[in-house]
């Protein structure tokens, strides 16, 4: 029997729970033990990151990729929200600055779905799978996404997808 996405976040939520109750006290570490604790910490932050930009992107799709006339078609709209951007502010608690830096992120890194319901990759993938697993920073994958978007459209897309992957690799330090 295959575990749900919820299960899975209940679970993870526990373990990290019940590390912050724990009392740990990063002074009595290692300067090593500090170290790697850094390392993991910020790895963990980037995936987490990139579990709630996934999850505003869905939320974006389902609230915007719906008839405008039938309102109860979107997501939004079902749970009393005007738009997706409310919706992940009121939830998460975010700055409308943050919620529209998620669905910025989303629609340029996430797969996207087409007209026809076939699945295609984001616009920006490399960007995109350094990002979800962990090894770029919101940071480089937002400014990396937001130049390259900006060029001009008679740019040819593989000098684009040269330069994404020239960048992405700089940032990652692969």
């Amino acid at each position: 029997m295959e575990t749900s996405l919820g299960t899975h976040l209940d679970r993870a939520l526990a373990e990290l729970q019940d590390l912050a109750n724990s009392g740990v006290e990063f002074r009595d570490t290692s300067s090593d033990e500090l170290m790697a604790a850094l390392h993991s910490i910020e790895h963990l932050s980037r995936i987490v990151e990139g579990l709630a930009i996934q999850a505003a992107r869905e939320v974006d799709e389902r609230t915007t990729k719906r008839v405008p006339e039938d309102l109860k078609d979107s997501f939004a709209h079902f749970y009393g929200f005007p738009n997706a951007n409310t919706l992940l502010r009121q939830v998460s608690g975010a700055s409308g600055r943050t919620i529209s830096r998620r669905l910025r992120m989303g629609r340029l890194i996430c797969d996207q779905t087409s007209l026809i319901g076939e699945s295609m990759p984001g616009k920006f993938q490399h960007v995109g799978q350094a990002f979800f697993n962990g090894t770029m920073h919101i940071d480089a994958a937002d400014t990396i996404t937001t130049t390259l978007n900006r060029l001009p459209s008679h740019v040819d897309s593989e000098l684009i997808d040269l330069a994404e992957r020239t960048l992405t690799s700089t940032a990652t330090g692969s």
